[in-house]
């Protein structure tokens, strides 16, 4: 039992447990504690307790939605009696524990493109469970700048796929004609009167190109996310991987960026895509331009379900 008795500490003498009969008298569940602390949430949980969070976590994995942040150390299965831990050959892999604590990326995150000069001060990209995709994957990637190094690692690591790469200045179009890859001099936008002709709504590509869901989509144009956010954020409930750049300096154009001291946090962003069912598992700063912009990575909260399922269930796009 630890001695420190200083103001903002509170001490009990218990075990996270208590699940049945025959458990020593001062082994509590997690929900009796917050019953009897009268909490109804926690802001971080941290726990390491040699083993028996797998207990936990087959009785009260429900209570994780109460929970803000989870620290948690995972010891091997096999030292548990948990029926939710792995057995046999599986015993020393958690991810059978990241299902169930709800871990956004369980499939692998692996980077997608060269360390050239380009992505080391720009930032990387960083997919998600790519080999597992079901079907040939749909890929969608906005900003090019004659670098295709994103879109040629996707046709590495996934020969079946097939990429529509956007750009909307000419001079910056990828002259890269290989198999798999679809290039159009388009911009993303074209939201209202007045916007130039080579500008087009996502809705609207998805459509010319009969898509009902895109498997990736990759966004990087320079601070007009925040706009397209604004206005079809709805389309995310059909993207598997969204990968995008989120800028600081140009996010005053649309009305959901934040103003004055703030505008420089990218909060409302995640938020807003969180919203949609989307979870972030990756994020870097960009060390050539660390006060512009941040790489994202989020994927389907039910990943599994979308893929297999929902993503083939989509009607055609009005």
């Amino acid at each position: 039992m630890p001695s420190d008795n200083r103001t903002g500490l509170h001490v009990g003498n218990f075990g996270l447990g208590g699940y049945g009969r025959g458990t020593p008298g001062n082994m509590r569940s997690l929900g009796a504690l917050m019953k009897e602390n009268n909490h109804t949430y926690i802001d971080i949980l941290k726990m390491d307790i040699e083993g028996f969070e797998w207990s936990f976590l087959e009785k009260e994995d429900a209570l994780l939605e109460r929970v803000g942040v989870f620290l948690v150390e995972v010891h091997r299965a096999s030292i548990s009696s948990s029926s939710s831990a792995p057995k046999g050959p599986m015993r020393s892999t958690h991810a059978a524990f990241h299902r169930s604590s709800r871990e956004p990326c369980i499939r692998g995150v692996v980077p997608i493109g060269s360390d050239s000069k380009v992505a080391l001060t720009e930032g990387h990209k960083y997919g998600c469970g790519i080999h597992m995709i079901k079907s040939s994957p749909i890929v969608y990637s906005f900003g090019s700048n004659k670098n295709t190094e994103f879109e040629i690692d996707v046709l590495n690591l996934r020969s079946d796929a097939n990429v529509w790469i956007y750009e909307l200045d000419p001079a910056r179009m990828p002259s890269d004609k290989r198999t798999g890859l679809h290039v159009g001099n388009f911009g993303l936008g074209g939201y209202g009167r007045g916007t130039p002709g080579n500008m087009r709504s996502l809705g609207a590509l998805m459509k010319e190109n009969n898509h009902t869901y895109i498997d990736i989509l990759k966004i990087d144009i320079e601070g007009f996310e925040w706009s397209w956010l604004e206005k079809e954020d709805a389309l995310l409930e059909r993207v598997g991987v969204f990968l995008v750049e989120v800028h600081s300096i140009l996010a005053s154009i649309s009305s959901r960026a934040p103003k004055g001291p703030m505008r420089s946090t990218h909060a409302p962003f995640i938020e807003a895509v969180e919203k949609r069912d989307l979870r972030l598992y990756h994020q870097e700063i960009n060390a050539g331009s660390h006060k512009c912009c941040s790489e994202y990575a989020f994927i389907q909260k039910n990943t599994s379900m979308w893929d297999s399922k929902t993503k083939f269930q989509f009607l055609s796009l009005l």
